[in-house]
């Protein structure tokens, strides 16, 4: 009993002096940003862009929209807003469209599962 306790005790102090000692795998915050924009574009069904690009299309619009309305009303603010304005639409346009496809996806599941189960039920085998 008193080895069993004993190699119990000296993993535990093994376990604690590597979590103390080990240095620490930090994934930088791009690589997470890149991850999550990836993400969005997978569940909204666009394949063709990538994470970089929709970045890219933020920037060139909101710059483009800053540029467009400090010529119109040649006032700073108001063209900073407008230019933030239209680096969040293709962000806010791509959230909502994988809220819409989720949402339509959610609707055909019951049926999906039901076809699966009458599949099923006649016999066919499942892949």
């Amino acid at each position: 009993m008193g080895s069993v306790l004993g190699l119990f005790l000296g993993t535990g102090l093994l376990l604690v002096w590597q979590s103390l000692t080990a240095p620490a795998v930090v994934e930088p915050r791009s690589w997470r940003m890149t991850r999550s924009a990836e993400e969005l574009l997978r569940r909204a069904g666009i394949e063709g862009v990538t994470a970089v690009g929709l970045c890219s299309l933020c920037l060139l619009s909101g710059l483009t929209a800053a540029v467009v309305m400090l010529l119109v009303s040649q006032t700073l603010p108001i063209a900073a807003a407008f230019g933030m304005i239209a680096a969040y639409a293709p962000l806010g346009i791509v959230r909502s469209r994988a809220q819409r496809r989720q949402r339509e996806l959610a609707e055909v599941w019951p049926e999906a599962v039901d076809n699966l189960a009458s599949a099923v039920r006649a016999g066919l085998s499942l892949p």
